[in-house]
């Protein structure tokens, strides 16, 4: 025991150290905005009270240098439409389309609420690896106008570029049940390979499209059956690299005459990028190899990145050794599902690392 004790009073030791020179993640918290102020919510409905204002938000911001376009096409036909992103906390995961008011009821969240956290801002998970929720606490929509070649967007704000590490995306409901059972004009998947999904653009420092992207998928028909999800998913997006903002578009197979019969609608939060200057694909230092490792909190996979081939061992608290992995130079992805929830240290060659699940 006393042996274990010292070994983990070390490794602490050694992450503090580590950190001192470590580049911190910057995540998204939608509880600390910046323009507006606060945002102000329906008490019935639970969505953002300005998001059919189409003159004093052309972005809404928040800390840390998160900007999102609100009202891309700048018009609301006197409140009957909107684009872009909005804020909003109901939860709602009914199934509108037997009264077919989903105009009035687009605020909604398959999970059923935005994600908690702990106090250190770690994303809580049940005992399946599940993210947990609760109504009330915020969230993104995003709604994708087809007509607006541009999409939404993401800047950040400081005018520099980041590695992007990843972001959490949940089915929208009206998306949702447009899939499973179809309503108004859209019609339900139900042929092989029937798809929605969501597309990550990169941007560049002038905002205009570096080519990388990431695709997501919300709702397939493979194999004779329906796929889409109802809870928070981790989407990857260090495959875009260093960039100075994202785009998101959305692709659907179910296409009409005047764009996507399905509703092209999704939620995002807590997405994550490296510092600016952060590269992960830089020569490393004398000191030694420069290596990260994202997303933390983690849930039920975590990557590595290393620029050499190495060894990585992942300890708890007592100083034993939970996992071990041969790294590849390059991102290496680690099963994680099967560790409970509690804080580890990383350690790969010199380096170390606190992390939390």
């Amino acid at each position: 025991m006393k042996k274990k004790y010292t070994a983990s009073i070390a490794l602490l030791a050694a992450v503090w150290a580590w950190t001192a020179q470590a580049q911190t993640d910057i995540t998204l918290d939608l509880a600390r905005p910046v323009n507006p102020a606060k945002f102000e919510t329906d008490p019935a409905k639970g969505h953002w009270t300005e998001t059919f204002n189409d003159t004093d938000y052309p972005m809404i911001e928040f800390e840390g240098g998160f900007a999102f376009t609100h009202l891309t096409s700048g018009n609301s036909w006197g409140g009957l439409s909107w684009d872009g992103f909005t804020y909003a906390t109901s939860g709602d995961s009914t199934n509108h389309n037997a009264a077919n008011d989903w105009t009035d009821y687009q605020w909604g969240c398959m999970a059923g609420g935005g994600i908690r956290t702990g106090a250190q801002g770690e994303v809580l998970t049940d005992e399946t690896g599940n993210v947990q929720v609760q109504a009330g606490i915020p969230y993104l929509i995003g709604y994708y106008a087809s007509y607006l070649a541009e999409g939404l967007q993401t800047i950040f704000t400081d005018g520099q570029e980041h590695a992007v590490r990843g972001m959490y995306v949940c089915n929208h409901p009206w998306s949702y049940y447009n899939c499973l059972e179809g309503g108004g004009v859209a019609t339900a998947f139900g042929k092989e390979g029937d798809c929605l999904k969501l597309i990550v653009h990169g941007l560049d420092a002038y905002y205009e499209e570096t080519g990388s992207t990431v695709e997501h998928i919300l709702a397939e028909y493979k194999d004779g059956q329906l796929r889409q999800s109802k809870a928070w998913q981790w989407v990857d997006l260090s495959p875009l690299g260093n960039v100075g903002g994202l785009a998101y578009t959305m692709e659907t197979t179910d296409i009409g005459e005047y764009g996507p019969n399905t509703a092209t609608y999704f939620c995002l939060d807590r997405l994550t990028i490296a510092p600016a200057g952060y590269n992960p694909t830089a020569t490393p230092a004398v000191h030694g190899p420069a290596v990260s490792a994202w997303p933390n909190p983690f849930a039920d996979c975590l990557m590595v990145s290393t620029p050499t081939a190495a060894e990585a061992a992942l300890y708890d608290l007592s100083g034993q050794a939970v996992l071990t992995a041969a790294l590849q130079p390059g991102n290496n992805r680690l099963d994680v599902a099967d560790l409970p929830q509690g804080t580890y240290v990383l350690r790969i060659g010199s380096n170390t690392m606190k992390l939390i699940k």
